[in-house]
C-alpha cells in the first residue's frame, strides 16, 4: 500500500500558519477516513455482522453472473426495490415492519443483500443486530443468560434474522419455545423493532410450525425474492 503523500504515513499533515509564522500539525485527511473506516468496522463488530460479508456491495452483486438472463430480469424489479429503500432507509421503516429476502435457489446472496440493506441503517445511526435464527431459538432456552440477552437486545432498532423460520436449517422449537418468539417478535413490532428476514421461501410457506410468528410477520412486510446460482471466483 501507497503511503499518504501528504503525511507519509504518520496520520499527520504539515501546515504553515500565516498568522503565527510557523509550521502547524493537524490530522490529515486521511487519517481522518482511517478513523472513520474504524469507527464503523466497530459498528459492523457490534452488529455482530460476519467479517466476510463487511465489503460486499450491491454493485458487487449486480456484477456477479447468475447464469441466466432470465433469471436477471426477474430480480430486476427486486433489485429495484432494495436500492430504493437503501436510498431512503426511513422509507422503510415508516412503512413496513418486516423485510423479507428470499428465494428458492441456494447461494443466491439472500445474506449478502440483507447485510447490504443493513449496513445502510447503520450508516444512518440505526443500530443493528445480526443473528442466525437457530442461535435465536437456543436462547430462549438458555436459562442462565436468557434474561440478560433479551435485554441486550432491547437497544437495538433492527434485527437481522439469517434462515428466518427455516424448518430445515434450524431445530423446530417447541411449544414454550415457540409462544416466547411470538411474544418477544409481537413486542419488539410493538416498539417499533423491524426486522430484516433471509429465507429460501415467501412467508405465507413458512412451516406452519411457526404459525403465531408466520402471522405476526405477514402483518407487514415488504417481501422481495431474488434468484439464481450466484457464480464467484
Amino acid at each position: 500500500m501507497s503511503r499518504c503523500p501528504v503525511c507519509h504515513g504518520s496520520g499527520w499533515a504539515i501546515r504553515y500558519n500565516e498568522k503565527n509564522k510557523q509550521d502547524e500539525s493537524e490530522p490529515c485527511e486521511c487519517r481522518r477516513e482511517r478513523d472513520e473506516r474504524d469507527a464503523f468496522r466497530t459498528k459492523l463488530v457490534k452488529a455482530c455482522i460476519p467479517p466476510e460479508y463487511w465489503e460486499y456491495t450491491l454493485e458487487n452483486y449486480l456484477t456477479l453472473p447468475l447464469g441466466d438472463s432470465i433469471v436477471n430480469k426477474a430480480n430486476a424489479l427486486s433489485v429495484y426495490e432494495l436500492r430504493k429503500y437503501m436510498t431512503d432507509p426511513l422509507l422503510f421503516l415508516n412503512s413496513y415492519n418486516v423485510l423479507w429476502i428470499w428465494g428458492r435457489k441456494p447461494n443466491a446472496g439472500h445474506t449478502s443483500l440483507a447485510v447490504i440493506f443493513a449496513v445502510e441503517l447503520l450508516k444512518n445511526k440505526y443500530k443493528v443486530r445480526f443473528m442466525r435464527m437457530q442461535d435465536l431459538i437456543s436462547a430462549f432456552t438458555d436459562f442462565e443468560s436468557k434474561k440478560d440477552f433479551f435485554t441486550y437486545l432491547e437497544k437495538f432498532d433492527v434485527y437481522l434474522l439469517d434462515d428466518a423460520f427455516d424448518a430445515n436449517r434450524c431445530i423446530v422449537p417447541g411449544d414454550y419455545t415457540n409462544i416466547h418468539l411470538f411474544n418477544w417478535m409481537s413486542t419488539a413490532m410493538s416498539n417499533k423493532k423491524h426486522f430484516i428476514c433471509t429465507s429460501k421461501v415467501d412467508i405465507a410457506q413458512v412451516s406452519d410450525k411457526f404459525e403465531q410468528s408466520k402471522h405476526l410477520l405477514l402483518k407487514s412486510r415488504l417481501s422481495l425474492e431474488f434468484n439464481g446460482t450466484l457464480k464467484r471466483d
